[in-house]
């Protein structure tokens, strides 16, 4: 019966009696979820409570255990026994805690991911306007303008600058770069061509003035020897008359005397045509060997040019071609997904490094036709 007695009084010396004990287990005996920030502090207000007392009934079961042993083991049953009966109300405001804790910071989480797919997403939308652009305006683009003719480089330009670009968004002002640099080489390598072209027009207006030159010539040698042929005739018709008079004055000559100067005459006119026919003959030689002289310089200085221009094209060829052909892999090389924000700015970094590598080896390519052409043996010498 004493023992019962004390084991009633225990819980007065604890501080903590049932009664107490049950006033906290009704007060938070319908809160099973947290719903709102009031829920939260309601289920933290309740877990520091009965934590509070917990303590203090291990500090107080502590300094009752001193007195004596059988009186520390009743004190221990009794601090149990509360303890169990407080840990029974804090557990599940413990475990809703805990459950609202992990709520949050798996929404935290959550929104973290969002993020983070929201900038790749971005970014991926970004490198596609960039390939957009470049297909656009890129230097394969440039290239491929050299083998245009001038007119068909004014169209070019007329088309982009006619033509309805789409909303390029954050790299409009990329995309309107890339357009102007496009413009400017395709005008600079439109006026190349065309000073080519008024070039090669100017040769062919020089080569038909030598033409009219030479036909000129020609008619002016023909009329030369039409006057020659005239004097012939003017000069044998005087010589008629001139003989009709002295016929005419010696009549009494003899007839030999009359042979003798016809023969003298004869002999004088024959010598005379075959003067001016060996004179013609001379000039017209001269003039036809010059002629032939010069056309043979001619054919010999454009066959040379051409066979000149056919041996450095054909040189130039397969480099230029290879050159070319790996800019193009270069820029269709595949590239890898990657996963975090910070591998697509290296890959933002590279692809720029790679972009630029491209358009230095077509330029390079480019330059091969303005350079002297050397064969390899020559080059490495």
């Amino acid at each position: 019966m004493e023992l019962a007695i004390q084991n009633i009084n225990i819980p007065q010396e604890y501080g903590v009696s049932d009664a107490k004990i049950a006033e906290i287990a009704e007060k938070y005996k319908d809160l099973q979820e947290i719903k709102d920030s009031a829920s939260m502090g309601m289920a933290m207000a309740g877990r520091r409570e009965c934590r509070e007392l917990r303590i203090a009934v291990e500090k107080k079961r502590k300094d009752l255990k001193a007195d004596a042993l059988e009186y520390g083991r009743r004190v221990d049953g009794e601090a149990k026994r509360i303890t169990a009966s407080l840990e029974a109300i804090e557990k599940p405001l413990d475990t809703l805690i805990k459950a609202e804790e992990a709520r949050k910071q798996a929404e935290k989480e959550e929104r973290e991911r969002l993020e983070r797919e929201r900038i790749l997403a971005k970014e991926r939308h970004l490198a596609a306007l960039r390939l957009e652009i470049d297909g656009r305006f890129g230097r394969i683009r440039i290239a491929e303008l050299h083998a245009m003719t001038a007119a068909e480089i004014g169209e070019a330009i007329a088309i982009v600058n006619d033509k309805t670009e789409p909303d390029w968004q954050e790299l409009r002002e990329d995309a309107d770069a890339a357009r102007a640099i496009y413009l400017q080489e395709a005008e600079a390598l439109r006026e190349k061509k065309l000073a080519a072209e008024a070039e090669a027009e100017r040769q062919r207006i020089e080569q038909e003035k030598l033409a009219e030159q030479n036909r000129l010539e020609q008619e002016k040698l023909a009329e030369e020897r039409r006057q020659l042929e005239a004097e012939m005739q003017q000069r044998r018709e005087e010589q008629e008359a001139f003989e009709r008079e002295r016929r005419a004055f010696e009549e009494a000559k003899e007839r030999q005397e009359q042979e003798r100067l016809a023969k003298i005459r004869a002999e004088e006119e024959e010598q005379e045509r075959q003067r001016l026919d060996a004179l013609y003959k001379e000039r017209a030689e001269q003039e036809l060997k010059a002629k032939q002289e010069r056309e043979e310089k001619e054919r010999q200085a454009r066959e040379e040019a051409e066979r000149l221009a056919r041996e450095r094209e054909e040189m130039l060829r397969p480099d230029r071609e290879k050159l070319k052909l790996l800019a193009g892999s270069l820029v269709a090389l595949p590239f890898p997904t990657l996963t975090t924000a910070e591998g697509h700015k290296a890959m933002a970094r590279i692809e720029k490094k790679l972009d630029a590598l491209a358009e230095f080896i077509v330029m390079q390519a480019e330059k091969l036709a303005e350079e002297q052409v050397e064969p390899l043996e020559a080059a490495t010498a």
